[in-house]
């Protein structure tokens, strides 16, 4: 979506003109006999007993049989039916590690790859061709961006069917979301969830289920990896048979969508959990991440976007050290997307900068459905503002997190 901004502008910008174009499982309680004590720590996850993975095979199975004899009957009342809803994705769960454990895929990456594609349902998550409408079914959900973690919690357990692609609007923006808003809520949600239920966790609370729900939610629909936990909490939530009640709730949001199941069958899966094993974001990445569509080598047109590039990565340098206040090479990134990283399983359109003549205003806009960045341009190279001038603009921009106008 592209992002518009009308700002209070500081005394060095006075004279510049701001004119810019699950389904919802039927929880159960897991009462597998493994044998895990032998792990002493997380580092051991590729250890799990065969045990372990033979008795939740089993149960997977003994649930598709029943709920397929409910289906035999004949109609089902609305509990029955979530079953039945919940058996298609423990379904998907077994197709999934089958296939893995037949073909020695253990990359997490390409686990969640093959299982976003059999599990997510309804519209395509993300733009793959600037110029391709997308059209299907979403969970379209309403968030208020000063409460974003508890109105997502009110949104997102109402929702019966988890595995259709979330559509989210921010309260007030006027933005259609093709992938860009729901990668930046899935940001904004985690951000907020690891504040105040994983530091400390709230044992008390009754959000928990909600929370893995959002956090497996983030995993299957492109967002961002829910590396909220620390080591001692994956280690309760994935190896230990008995954890605290909120452990357990936690347990049972990231199975609406299988995630807990499938990180059982295939330990692997459990880094997308784990603190830290991000790449970090450097100039150097952002720079090959954000590609410039240059006009013709030679023409007057290219010498000019060559000098806002170059102070573009200028810019660039300043964030990355520290010289631009809280603004860093995230906050680029994040205005560009949606997302504050690289997605796991890659961009669906590679980001790109397009730079556009504007002789009144050179603040960038960004379209994050086809993450595109517009960098803007004068007609003569000698009209372009002072470096100071521009970076105040970009710094503007890159703080600013409203789709439509505001």
């Amino acid at each position: 979506m592209k992002r518009r901004l009308i700002v209070h502008v500081p005394p060095i910008l006075m004279e510049q003109t701001f004119t810019t174009d699950d389904i919802q499982v039927l929880s159960y309680e897991e009462n597998i006999q493994n044998k895990t004590s032998a792990l002493s720590d997380f580092g051991d996850q590729d250890e799990l007993p065969q045990l372990l993975e033979t008795q939740i095979h089993q149960q997977a199975r003994t649930e598709d049989n029943v709920f397929q004899h409910v289906s035999d009957v004949g109609p089902l009342n609305s509990s029955s039916e979530l079953q039945l809803a919940s058996s298609s994705v423990y379904g998907i769960v077994d197709e999934t590690a089958d296939y893995c454990l037949e073909h020695g895929i253990s990359d997490p990456i390409e686990i969640l790859r093959y299982y976003q594609q059999k599990i997510v349902l309804g519209r395509k998550l993300d733009i793959e061709d600037d110029s391709e409408v997308i059209e299907g079914e979403t969970n379209f959900i309403l968030i208020d961006r000063n409460r974003v973690l508890e109105s997502a919690l009110e949104e997102i357990s109402g929702i019966t069917n988890l595995r259709t692609c979330l559509e989210v609007q921010f309260y007030g923006e006027t933005s259609v979301d093709l992938g860009g808003p729901r990668k930046e809520f899935f940001v904004l949600a985690l951000r907020d969830m690891k504040e105040k239920y994983f530091n400390p966790v709230r044992e008390w609370s009754v959000e928990y289920e909600t929370l893995g729900k959002i956090m497996a939610l983030s995993i299957l629909q492109n967002g961002k990896m829910p590396r909220v936990l620390r080591p001692e909490l994956i280690q309760e939530i994935f190896q230990k048979e008995e954890c605290r009640p909120c452990m357990k709730d936690l347990r049972k949001g990231l199975d609406a969508l299988g995630v807990y199941s499938l990180a059982l069958k295939l330990p692997g899966l459990i880094n997308v959990f784990t603190p830290g094993s991000s790449t970090p974001l450097t100039v150097k990445k952002l720079s090959h991440l954000l590609h410039p569509n240059f006009s013709e080598e030679g023409s007057n047109r290219r010498k000019i976007e060559s000098v806002v590039y170059s102070n573009f990565v200028k810019y660039m340098r300043e964030v990355a050290s520290g010289r631009r206040g809280n603004i860093t090479l995230q906050s680029i990134l994040q205005f560009v997307t949606g997302s504050d990283e690289e997605p796991i399983l890659g961009f669906a359109l590679d980001p790109s900068i397009t730079f556009v003549i504007n002789n009144n205003s050179f603040l960038p806009t960004a379209n994050t459905c086809i993450n595109k960045l517009n960098l803007y341009i004068a007609e003569k190279s000698e009209d372009i503002p002072s470096n100071d001038i521009l970076f105040a603009l970009y710094d503007y921009a890159f703080t600013n997190s409203y789709f439509g106008l505001k």
